[in-house]
């Protein structure tokens, strides 16, 4: 396989660009990406190519296949067009000469078409290829059968909708009049011989008692949500325990050999290592490290795809195209998220976070135990590409107050720096004190915080 390098796609770039100076398209288009230009150029993606290359046969038996690191900065350009639909992409670079340039095509090359794309994520994930086999399925295959293969609808069915009142009784028609069933003859019922006015009605109107009973809705269901959270996040403590306990014992194995691998090399050798060379992050010997989660919606549709030929709403099984998304309250978004859990760690210098490591879970899981695997997955990448680098600091929020990713870190020697959470109380004091702070800081008897390494000058002296 031929893959070109940086220096030859700078070449052909500049070569594309001075044949085509007099087209006045040509420069307005440049000017509108000069920005994406600027980027492709310092970005160096043939640092990847031996992981890229890995996932291609060495003996292809049809057509040569497309250089995969132009593949790679294709859907690189395409992220930073904003465009996220290949089929649109597609068709952007095959009518727009300049962007398929900055993509890498040759002039004369037809650019890459939509199954190209596909076919170059399925081999990213399922790894070098392996000889045919009965007994092993391609990771690839495995989630589009699963996506494929219909499931029950989750959700209950039959659900009164949020706008309706199930208690509410029809309103009674003119023919179930009581006062017509009472005397046929009567006509009707009596007019007022007096109207009432506003200060003398006490009885609430219909729109107040509607309002009223849609606050008392919402105050139940703050609580079940607050309640339903609360329940959760003491679980991921004690998983965050259980899981300090399972990874601290593998320190010395390796990481297995699936996507997030690649990907993490990938990482690591296209952005971290240039980085750690040019100094952005610091000292090698000294990184910090700090991270959070974010709940990431799901371009999947929640209720899935009907198969069947229902014509009203039934509970009969479904495909579904995300089928590992779960359904979560964000406290951010203020409402339910179809999706998952996307941990990000950064390295924080000089005004500046950049991103070291991703890593993505279910939507119910917590930074409790995210942030352990994505450290440990960090750590093991690390000491593979990078040696003599070493984590130093920490730096978490409350939601990674928990015994286990305290125990894990003092364990890989990293110094934590993470706020106690009220929710776990103020620790338990040690030494000779008796008390603590709310800022947990042990009470000397005087009722004072005590200072770390202090001595009393004058008896020292």
């Amino acid at each position: 396989m031929e893959i070109d390098t940086h220096r030859q796609y700078l070449n052909r770039v500049t070569e594309y660009i001075t044949n085509h100076l007099d087209c006045p398209v040509l420069l307005e288009n440049l000017c509108e990406h000069a920005h994406t230009l600027l980027i492709l150029i310092k970005f160096d993606l043939s640092l990847g190519s031996d992981i890229l290359s890995g996932c291609y046969s060495s003996r292809p038996r049809g057509e040569k296949p497309i250089d995969p690191t132009r593949l790679l900065r294709s859907m690189l350009l395409m992220l930073l067009c904003q465009v996220t639909n290949i089929n649109k992409w597609v068709a952007t670079t095959r009518t727009n000469p300049l962007l398929a340039a900055l993509a890498g095509f040759a002039p004369g090359q037809r650019p890459a078409g939509v199954g190209t794309y596909y076919d170059f994520m399925a081999r990213l994930e399922d790894g070098p290829p392996k000889p045919s086999c009965p007994h092993y399925t391609p990771p690839s295959v495995r989630r589009r059968a699963r996506a494929a293969t219909p499931r029950v609808l989750e959700h209950k069915l039959n659900k009164p909708s949020s706008h309706q009142n199930p208690s509410s009784h029809p309103k009674p028609s003119s023919d179930q009049n009581p006062s017509s069933d009472q005397n046929p003859s009567s006509p009707g019922p009596k007019p007022r011989s007096k109207p009432r006015s506003k200060s003398r009605s006490k009885t609430p109107s219909k729109k107040r008692t509607a309002r009223a009973r849609r606050r008392s809705k919402k105050a139940l269901e703050l609580a079940k949500q607050m309640s339903e959270a609360l329940i959760k996040e003491r679980r991921s403590m004690r998983s965050a325990q259980a899981m300090s306990d399972e990874l601290l014992p593998k320190g010395a194995q390796e990481r297995p050999c699936d996507m997030q691998s690649r990907l993490e090399d990938l990482l690591m050798k296209l952005v971290v290592q240039p980085s750690l060379k040019r100094g952005l992050l610091g000292e090698a010997s000294k990184l910090r490290l700090t991270g959070d989660g974010t709940i990431v919606e799901s371009g999947g549709n929640q209720r899935g795809r009907k198969v069947c030929w229902c014509d009203e709403r039934c509970s009969c099984p479904r495909t579904y195209s995300d089928p590992d998304a779960e359904v979560t309250y964000d406290n951010h978004r203020k409402r339910y998220v179809f999706g998952h859990m996307l941990y990000e760690m950064v390295c924080p210098t000089n005004k500046r976070d950049l991103p070291v490591h991703l890593t993505i879970g279910p939507a119910s899981e917590r930074d409790f135990t995210l942030s352990i695997k994505s450290l440990d997955r960090f750590l093991k990448t690390l000491a593979s590409h990078e040696p003599d680098a070493v984590v130093e600091y920490f730096i978490g929020d409350k939601h990674h107050d928990s015994k286990g990713n305290h125990e894990y870190l003092s364990a890989k020697d990293i110094k934590p720096i993470i706020p106690f959470s009220r929710r776990n109380g103020t620790p338990a004091p040690t030494g000779t004190a008796k008390e603590m702070s709310k800022r947990g800081i042990p009470l000397c008897e005087a009722g004072v915080e005590m200072s770390e390494r202090a001595a009393i000058l004058s008896r020292t002296a």
